[in-house]
């Protein structure tokens, strides 16, 4: 069974137990997302269910996992999202990915550079509502958005693609009537997203979100940091020229805050995140 059950020793297993991806492709020859053995939880696990606390996450990394999946969570009244993402995406080959895979939630990726690629993940015990993908369709007739629900929150769940400069981008975003879409904008054919949505009354979505841009510092996410419970990243942009430019969410072990953070080579790059408030 190619699932891990543990997050590996890689660079970003520090980061994951804060707790806190087509046509024409330049580059990369990956399998397609979903592609990979089904995974199983395995038996011992137990998840007590608690809102927004953190149940289960995980990290995988190219050079340490290749395309084994890492196991995140059983799916039941559960939902995984993207907390970080980093790497060299050249094509339609490199791709990362939250899924359901035989009754649990797993974490993969592939690429065909043979370069380090890397995402983390966090889970919620709480139901999943909706879900919905966008895929680019060049800069001559670009693709609509997709709508996915009304109130609630949506995660990006898959990123995949060709992000080669700072026009390339994928978002999931809540409108000012509070309907929620999917999409983004690209000259590339090819690059998707899909966002993954919860609707529980009990749980209060930020109505402002927090832009990250390529800098040497961190950006502190806006809200109350005694309410806040979970971040989760809405989108990104390029370039991702090299296994350098990375985005990632996480929370101060001895503080409530949540920092959006990232790296890169060339400059330029950008995620967006959104914050859940809850009990």
């Amino acid at each position: 069974m190619n699932i891990k059950g543990k997050v590996g020793g890689g660079r970003l297993s520090a980061v994951l137990f804060v707790m806190a991806p087509l046509a024409i492709a330049l580059g990369g020859c990956g399998e397609e997302p979903g592609a990979g053995e089904s995974a199983g939880a395995p038996s011992q696990v137990t998840v007590e269910r608690s809102g927004l606390s953190t149940i289960g996450g995980g990290t995988w990394e190219y050079n340490v996992n290749g395309t084994n999946g890492v196991w995140l969570a059983p799916s039941f009244r559960t939902t995984c999202f993207l907390t970080s993402v980093g790497g060299r995406f050249a094509g339609t080959g490199e791709w990362v990915q939250v899924s359901i895979e035989s009754g649990s939630w797993v974490l993969r990726g592939s690429t065909g550079q043979g370069t380090d690629l890397f995402a983390t993940a966090s889970c919620i015990g709480v139901e999943r509502s909706s879900s919905g993908t966008w895929t680019s369709s060049g800069a001559r007739f670009p693709a609509p958005r997709v709508k996915l629900q009304h109130g609630g929150s949506c995660f990006a769940t898959v990123v995949q693609g060709q992000f080669i400069s700072t026009s390339d981008s994928l978002l999931t975003s809540q409108d000012s009537n509070g309907d929620w879409w999917v999409g983004g904008a690209s000259s590339q054919i090819g690059n998707r997203i899909t966002a993954t949505c919860i609707n529980d009354p009990s749980i209060t979505q930020l109505s402002t979100t927090t832009t990250w841009a390529a800098a040497p510092w961190s950006t502190r996410l806006i809200g109350d940091p005694s309410r806040i419970r979970l971040c989760y990243l809405q989108g990104i942009r390029g370039p991702f020229f090299s296994p350098n430019e990375s985005v990632t969410l996480t929370h101060g072990p001895t503080s409530y805050y949540w920092y959006m953070s990232g790296a890169s080579s060339v400059g330029n790059i950008g995620s967006t995140a959104g914050c859940l408030e809850g009990p």
